[in-house]
């Protein structure tokens, strides 16, 4: 291969909007819509909207946290801070375990957060 051959691959793997981001922001937008149909079916009450997890160290927790309503406030209150929502509001299990689920993909799937947020708003949107 020439050096001008190395240099154009070289140009083409370093260039912003490379095939693998082209491709990134097409899962991401199959994605968001996927997240809209979902939210549709929840909705419509085709999906349930519970959810269950069975992991006995959540279920520990949970409990433990339960039994101790100042733990409990604390840690609903931490995680409000770390996703600037409201400090004030109800605390219960179902509250901090939507909390840990949001902050959870905040820290670990941002991209998948963000075609949550992405789906709630086309949502909002079409209901207008």
């Amino acid at each position: 291969m020439s050096d001008d051959a190395d240099l154009e691959e070289l140009k083409a793997q370093t260039q912003k909007g490379s095939r693998v981001s082209a491709q990134t922001k097409q899962d991401d937008g199959d994605l968001t819509d996927a997240l809209v149909d979902a939210l549709k079916a929840v909705e419509n009450g085709d999906v349930h909207p519970n959810v269950s997890v069975r992991d006995a160290h959540t279920a520990a927790l949970l409990h433990a946290l339960e039994n101790n309503p100042e733990a409990m406030h604390d840690t609903v209150d931490s995680l409000r801070d770390y996703l600037g929502g409201n400090a004030d509001g109800e605390v219960d299990k179902s509250v901090l375990i939507r909390l840990l689920l949001r902050a959870g993909l905040r820290a670990g799937a941002p991209d998948t957060r963000e075609s949550l947020a992405d789906a709630i708003a086309e949502r909002a949107s079409n209901e207008i």
